[in-house]
Formats: structure tokens, sequence, C-alpha cells
């Protein structure tokens, strides 16, 4: 049997894995982002990266980092009472410290990786390696791309051609 399954039973086989955060998680829910205060979560990480990457051999493992619904964390008492012993002043700079865990575990797999722009536009701490996938769908695109670019990152570019989102041809699409 593979490391995760186990019988679960009326709850998560990782309880503590998920921040508890009643009615400010995922889609209004109980439960948001991974709980980043917690050791234990990285060890769970580590183990489920190192299988995806030995299932799904690839040169890229796309981490996310959009989206992180910092008013899940900052509404826990406990990542609260964590951030205040640790210095760490805010949900920004609890993301930097969460995914800084994360690109040690995916770097130690040898493995690239890929991020979505907030983890730039936040000005987390990034390797020079890092992949910055710019797709928000706004006015600005062309400015995060160009700045990705300037900062000395590779990108992936899919803001122009979100399906839900196309106002214009590709033959008009220019990146300066």
């Amino acid at each position: 049997k593979q490391w995760y399954q186990r019988r679960v039973r009326g709850g998560s086989a990782f309880p503590d894995l998920l921040t508890y955060c009643p009615g400010k998680g995922t889609f209004g829910g109980d439960y948001g982002p991974i709980n980043p205060t917690i050791e234990e979560n990285y060890v769970i990480l580590a183990k489920l990266l190192a299988e995806v990457t030995s299932i799904f051999p690839s040169s890229y493992l796309h981490l996310g980092g959009d989206e992180v619904p910092f008013n899940c964390w900052l509404s826990n008492p406990d990542i609260v009472a964590w951030m205040e012993k640790q210095g760490v002043k805010d949900g920004k700079e609890l993301e930097d410290y969460y995914e800084r865990k994360l690109l040690d575990i995916v770097h130690g797999l040898n493995t690239s990786y890929i991020v979505w722009e907030e983890i730039f536009n936040n000005h987390l701490q990034i390797r020079p390696d890092t992949i910055v996938h710019v797709w928000k769908s706004n006015e600005q695109w062309n400015k995060t791309m160009s700045d990705v670019l300037k900062g000395g990152y590779r990108a992936i570019l899919s803001s122009p051609w979100y399906l839900n989102y196309i106002t214009f041809s590709y033959s008009s699409a220019t990146l300066h």
C-alpha cells in the first residue's frame, strides 16, 4: 500500500493538513489552504511530491500559489499565535514561509518548478530557476510578463488565451 492509504471514517486522513477556519475556507467552507505552521505537513508534502514525481516523471512540477485566502489563516487562533511567536506579521509573510519550505522540498527532488504569478507579484523569495506562470486576465498581464522577464525568470504566458477571456486575436498580442 502507498504511504497515504489509510481507512478514513468521518474525516480526513490528515486532519491537520488543511487550515480550519469556519465559513472562511474554500468556497465558504470550513477548511482553507494547507496549514503552514505544522511541521508534519511538510513531511506529508515531501512524501506526496516524491511519489507524484516518481509516478509522473517530468522536468517540471506546477506548485500553484494563487488566490491564497489569507483571511482563513488569519482567522485561526493557533496560526495567529504561531505567527506572533515567529515574528510573521501578515498573510504574505506566512505564504512566503510556506512557499520557501515547499520550494526546498521540490529542489531536493531535482525537479524544476512553476508557480503562479501571485508568488512573484507578492515579492516572495523564489529561486533564480523559478518559472513564473502569468495567468491573470487583466490589463496588466503584459506588465507582469515584462517584470518577470526583467527579473531574470523564465515565464509561461496563458493570460490572453483563457477561453472565457479571449478578447483579441493571437496575431495582435505583443510582449515588451
